[in-house]
């Protein structure tokens, strides 16, 4: 049985500084603080995430490499561990020539950077969700943050990357009727990144973007 979280965001945003809060339900949720500049007492961007399953909570230092031009990428499901199913490769995207060290775990987290990532679970109408074994989306949230974490330094490049690889190779949400909410920070911003698929007759190379995404800054000055 699939014990997957469900969660749901609330945001708002202080006089003077920009705070968020995503709210979870009592069981089997996600909780993620974002925190602006003008918010801490330092002056600091502070993101926290704690993620309520049977992830994986084995944290593991993945060190950066060099590729050659024209190296491929493997894409895997089943990356959080919340089950007995292991990895398995359900497709390739082309690789970046130099990758970052970054923090491994069920939802990678952090770079070498100072690129930090949380991650909730947020709704999204169940006919709109791409889900196995119909859909051809092949970007789950938890491989997005690790190809972001591999290969950008700000959040700005983070959110575009996600974006833009989500919309050419699909999203694929882990169960029906979920999308995703990030919260994404570097030591001078603090954003918000949302996602969500496009339905499971949605097929690469269609012209149509294989996801809905959004992304908001939440900088204090």
């Amino acid at each position: 049985m699939n014990r997957r979280k469900k969660c749901l965001g609330l945001a708002w945003a202080v006089p003077f500084c920009c705070l968020l809060v995503l709210v979870s339900t009592p069981s089997w949720a996600c909780t993620a603080v974002l925190v602006g500049r003008s918010a801490s007492a330092d002056g600091s961007v502070i993101n926290s995430h704690t993620a309520d399953n049977w992830y994986d909570a084995n944290l593991r230092v993945v060190k950066g490499q060099k590729y050659s031009p024209g190296t491929m990428m493997d894409v895997y499901i089943n990356l959080l561990g919340e089950d007995a199913n292991p990895p398995r490769v359900i497709g390739q995207i082309p690789q970046a020539e130099e990758t970052y060290t970054y923090f491994h775990i069920g939802y990678s987290c952090f770079n070498e950077h100072q690129l930090s990532i949380g991650e909730s679970t947020v709704g999204q109408k169940d006919e709109l969700s791409a889900f196995l074994p119909d859909a051809k989306g092949i970007l789950t949230i938890e491989q997005l943050e690790i190809i972001a974490l591999q290969r950008t330094k700000t959040a700005r490049e983070a959110i575009k990357l996600m974006g833009e690889l989500a919309e050419t190779y699909g999203f694929l949400p882990s169960c029906v009727g979920q999308g995703e909410a990030l919260t994404i920070a570097d030591p001078n911003e603090a954003w918000i990144f949302e996602i969500r698929s496009v339905g499971f007759m949605w097929k690469p190379g269609s012209g149509i973007p294989g996801a809905v995404w959004a992304a908001q800054l939440f900088y204090g000055f």
